[in-house]
């Protein structure tokens, strides 16, 4: 029922056009979509995490030649010479953006992106290049999936729900609930449920390879793309208390630009910003600073001058052109609010 709710108020945004919608948005139209995979595919490691699934090529295709049509691809150096001297981001602008370092998104999105001639960033958790590490909530969904295939009355199922019981409050035995709600600093309960399920993390990273390899993220800079930070682990950030938010966070960054020979660098925020202090933005400041960020707030500005808003694009039943109306109906409605910028305590 939510759904219907939303996928109506949605399709009553699409009346407006577009140029119009722009137009009454002056001063804050500067749109980053956010992918992680383009495929036709289907992932498991990601498979229980995107409720709307992935994008295929021919969607992500469609999304592009949408957004060129009414707008003008940026790149990253001109977003940070913008931040560096003050300067007004251009209007009508956008920057594709990918998160997680997902191998088919150098398959697949890149191509796609390089016969179009349009920017983009990829935002890589540090500790996955060459597929080395998989990420806690890619291990969730492997093992959602894994528990879907057995067959009632299977003695793993009642391995599972009493390893459940016993760390989540209040169990009601809705395992994928209970399992999506597991966080970062509660990966050794992912561990011990795959252990359970007789899943190897490092045989299935061998196996499918799910994230990019050194080799494709030096290629991706070859061609003109830019790399940035995501957090080593990919951890909630506000469940960390500020010194570890930050290590992780500065840590990616710093490894991204070191090890890339980048002029600058950059960073996207996992999950949502939404809970990030003022006092996270100083400890970052004081361990040596990141030039650009990237938090999840749509098209809202924030209070924070070196971070920039995103909005999600993998929604593979959103039309963009539906979704782009729907988000500036809504900054309309935020303006008229005084709720434009983003503001943290």
């Amino acid at each position: 029922m939510a759904h219907l709710k939303k996928k109506i108020l949605l399709n009553a945004c699409s009346i407006f056009p577009t140029q119009i919608l722009l137009n009454l948005n002056k001063g804050n139209t500067f749109f980053a979509p956010i992918y992680h995979a383009i495929t036709n595919q289907k992932l498991l490691h990601i498979e229980q995490l995107m409720p709307y699934g992935s994008k295929t090529p021919k969607q992500f295709e469609n999304d592009l030649d949408y957004l060129f049509k009414h707008l003008k691809p940026i790149g990253l150096d001109t977003l940070h010479d913008c931040i560096k001297n003050n300067k007004p981001i251009p209007e009508k602008s956008f920057l594709v953006t990918f998160d997680d370092g997902l191998r088919q998104v150098y398959e697949n999105a890149v191509p796609i992106l390089l016969r179009k001639g349009i920017p983009a960033v990829f935002f890589i958790n540090t500790s996955v290049i060459d597929n080395k590490n998989l990420l806690f909530r890619y291990k969730s969904s492997l093992i959602i999936e894994e528990i879907l295939t057995l067959k009632k009355g299977d003695g793993k199922i009642d391995k599972v729900n009493k390893t459940l019981k016993e760390v989540t409050q209040e169990y009601d035995g809705n395992f994928v609930s209970a399992i999506k709600k597991i966080s970062y600093k509660q990966s050794s309960i992912l561990n011990t449920l795959g252990a359970t399920l007789g899943l190897s993390w490092s045989n299935y990273l061998d196996v499918e390879k799910p994230y990019m390899t050194s080799m494709q993220l030096h290629d991706l800079k070859s061609k003109g793309f830019w790399l940035g930070g995501h957090t080593v682990h990919h951890p909630e950030l506000w469940m960390l208390s500020v010194d570890e938010a930050v290590e992780e966070t500065y840590e990616s960054a710093r490894f991204i630009k070191d090890n890339f020979n980048y002029p600058f660098s950059n960073f996207a925020f996992p999950f949502t910003d939404v809970q990030i202090t003022n006092n996270f933005f100083e400890g970052i400041r004081n361990s040596g600073g990141i030039d650009i960020m990237f938090g999840s707030q749509k098209l809202k500005r924030d209070e924070q001058n070196n971070v920039l808003q995103r909005f999600d694009g993998d929604n593979s039943l959103i039309e963009m052109d539906v979704y782009i109306k729907a988000l500036l109906t809504f900054q309309l409605i935020n303006k008229l609010r005084g709720k434009t910028i983003f503001q943290r305590v």
